[in-house]
C-alpha cells in the first residue's frame, strides 16, 4: 500500500457515546498503514463543537510518514505554545522555507523545521484564510479550542483525500473510509453504511465516485480546495479555492502569490520557455527531503520528463516499474530504456494474477473500487 501520514478524529456530545483513548487507539490502528514513523494522539474535550455552542469530548489521531525533518518534536498532533490549538496534517508544503521567513518575521517561534508546523503558524496568523498561501498538496485538520471550531482542509488539486461523516450525536473525519466506519463504531455512533446506489453508475461510467460523494450514505469526501468549519453542531463549507489561484501572504514573501505585475515583466515571450521553467520550478519544489527520493516511471512521456528534471536535480535517481504479463499493458521495456536515457538507476517488479489475492485488501484501503 502507498505511504503517506494519515489523520483522524471524532466529535461526540450525545451521553452514549464517547470520544476517549481507546477511539484515539482504533484510529492509529486504521491508519498506521499510512505512516509508518510515528503515531501521536490527543484525547480531550472543547467548547462550541457541539450544538448550541456546548462543550464536546474529542478524540484524534496522526500517524506520520516523516519526510522533513523527521524527528520526534514534527510528530503530530502539532499544537500551538498554549496548547489550544492542534493540527493534524498530511501532505507536503512547497512553498513552506518563504513562508517560514515571513512567519518569524511576525514573531512566531518554530520548534521544528517541519512544513507541517508552518501550517500551524499560518493558521495562529491569519486562521482558515491561510490556506490561500499554501503551495502544496495536503489535507489537515484544526482543533481550534480558542474559537471553539474545528477547521478541515483540502487542496485545490485533491491530490490528498479527506472524508467526513455527521452521525447523530457526533462527528468523525479520516484519511481513509475504513478508519471513519471503524472509529464511528468504536464511538458508539451509529453510522448509516449502506450502498449509495444513486452513485453506482458514476463510480462504473469514471472508475471513480467524484467528491462530495461517496459510495457510503453517511461518509462524504471534501471537494478539492474545501474548507469546511464544524462549529455548534454544523459542518458548513468555509471556502473553497481554485486550483492556480494563490494569494499573497501578507508580510512580503514571493511564493505562489507574487506580485502578478512582478511576475508579468519576468515572464518570456516564448511559450516553451515559459512552460520548460514552470515544469521545472514545479519538479524542483517536489524533491525537498530528508529521506531518499526515488520515481515511478512508465513508457510515458510525462513520467519521463519528471524523472529526467529529478534525476538532473538531484544527481543520482532511482526509478521505479511495475509490469504485467499482459504484452498490451507492459511498459517495462519502455521504462528501462528511458532510465537508461536520462542515467536513473532503475528497479521493476512484474504485477501477476496472485495480486488478485490482495484484491480486498487494497479496496479497503482505498475506500470505494477505482478504475485507474
Amino acid at each position: 500500500m502507498a505511504r503517506m501520514c494519515g489523520i483522524g478524529g471524532v466529535v461526540c456530545w450525545r451521553a452514549d457515546t464517547r470520544a476517549d483513548a481507546s477511539v484515539a487507539r482504533t484510529l492509529v490502528r486504521w491508519l498506521r498503514h499510512r505512516g509508518p514513523d510515528g503515531e501521536g494522539t490527543y484525547v480531550g474535550r472543547a467548547r462550541g463543537l457541539a450544538p448550541g455552542g456546548a462543550e464536546a469530548r474529542v478524540a484524534c489521531a496522526h500517524t506520520r510518514l516523516a519526510v522533513i525533518d523527521p524527528r520526534p518534536v514534527a510528530q503530530g498532533p502539532l499544537a500551538s505554545d498554549d496548547g489550544r490549538i492542534l493540527l493534524l496534517f498530511n501532505g507536503e508544503i512547497y512553498n513552506h522555507r518563504s513562508l517560514r521567513s515571513g512567519l518569524e518575521r511576525r514573531g512566531h517561534r518554530f520548534r521544528s523545521r517541519c512544513d507541517a508546523e508552518v501550517v500551524l503558524r499560518a493558521y495562529e496568523e491569519a486562521g482558515p484564510a491561510c490556506v490561500a498561501w499554501f503551495e502544496g498538496m495536503y489535507a489537515f485538520a484544526v482543533l481550534d479550542r480558542r474559537r471553539g471550531r474545528l477547521v478541515l482542509a483540502r487542496d485545490p488539486a485533491g491530490e490528498k483525500p479527506l472524508f467526513v461523516a455527521q452521525p447523530p450525536g457526533g462527528f468523525v473525519f479520516a484519511s481513509e473510509i475504513a478508519a471513519i466506519v471503524a472509529a464511528a463504531h468504536a464511538a458508539g455512533l451509529a453510522l448509516d453504511r449502506t450502498l449509495c446506489r444513486a452513485w453506482v453508475p458514476l463510480q462504473r461510467a469514471l472508475g471513480f465516485v467524484p467528491a462530495p460523494h461517496t459510495l457510503l450514505r453517511g461518509v462524504e469526501s471534501l471537494r478539492p480546495g474545501e474548507v469546511r468549519l464544524l462549529e455548534a453542531g454544523r459542518l458548513r463549507v468555509q471556502r473553497r479555492l481554485v486550483f492556480g489561484r494563490f494569494a499573497p501572504a501578507p508580510f512580503g514573501e514571493s511564493g505562489p502569490g507574487a506580485d502578478p505585475a512582478e511576475r508579468a515583466a519576468s515572464r518570456p515571450r516564448s511559450v516553451l520557455v515559459r512552460l520548460r521553467r514552470a515544469v521545472e520550478r514545479a519538479v524542483r519544489a517536489r524533491l525537498e527531503s530528508d529521506v531518499p527520493l526515488g520515481g515511478f516511471l512508465s513508457g510515458g512521456i510525462d513520467s519521463a520528463l519528471v524523472c529526467a528534471l529529478a534525476r538532473r536535480a538531484l544527481g543520482r535517481l532511482e526509478t521505479f516499474t511495475l509490469g504485467f504479463d499482459e504484452p498490451g499493458w507492459d511498459e517495462r521495456a519502455a521504462a528501462a530504456a528511458t532510465a537508461r536515457a536520462i542515467g536513473a538507476v532503475h528497479h521493476d517488479s512484474r504485477v501477476g494474477a496472485e495480486a488478485l489475492e490482495r484484491i480486498e485488501a487494497i479496496v479497503l484501503r482505498h475506500g470505494a473500487p477505482f478504475g485507474d
